[in-house]
């Protein structure tokens, strides 16, 4: 998996809020609950520790995606081709346009969806630049598109 800088510190960041603030708090919870009582009957009890759960799965993925990705920054940027982490601009067929960020399903970006590089969309895009007709293959069929604009955040 590849990732951008900006990806890899905005889970840096949510890691460290998740280790530091949200599990001990949910920690706190669970304790509170489990000395109201009986734990068999107790909702908040049972609340409480699947948030727990839900808390730590979300750290271990974090750990796994921080741990095994590489970091690639404006791949491509130099010669002007679309590599990960271009913010991509295209024109289907009968004109319209879709922007997108070309990159692993954990990038972040506010405004526009993730296309991955090995997607069919994605695996036309990469190396692609400005002006070029290109052709994804897709099992419905082909969809060709235009390359309008490429950049870099």
């Amino acid at each position: 998996m590849v990732i951008s800088s900006e990806t890899r510190a905005a889970l840096v960041e949510e890691l460290n809020d998740l280790q530091n603030v949200k599990l001990p708090a949910a920690r706190a919870c669970v304790t509170d609950a489990r000395s109201a009582g009986d734990i068999s009957e107790n909702t908040d009890f049972v609340i409480a520790l699947e948030d727990e759960k839900r808390l730590l799965s979300r750290v271990s993925y974090i750990e796994d995606v921080l741990k095994n990705a590489t970091n690639t920054d404006q791949e491509g940027a130099d010669d002007g081709s679309i590599g990960v982490g271009a913010v991509v601009t295209i024109a289907w067929g009968e004109g319209d346009t879709e922007t997108f960020v070309v990159g692993s399903i954990v990038e972040r970006h506010s405004k526009y969806p993730v296309v991955t590089p090995n997607s069919p969309v994605g695996e036309a895009l990469i190396g692609a630049q400005v002006g070029d007709n290109v052709c994804a293959q897709t099992p419905q069929g082909d969809l060709p598109f235009v390359i309008v604009s490429v950049e870099y955040p």
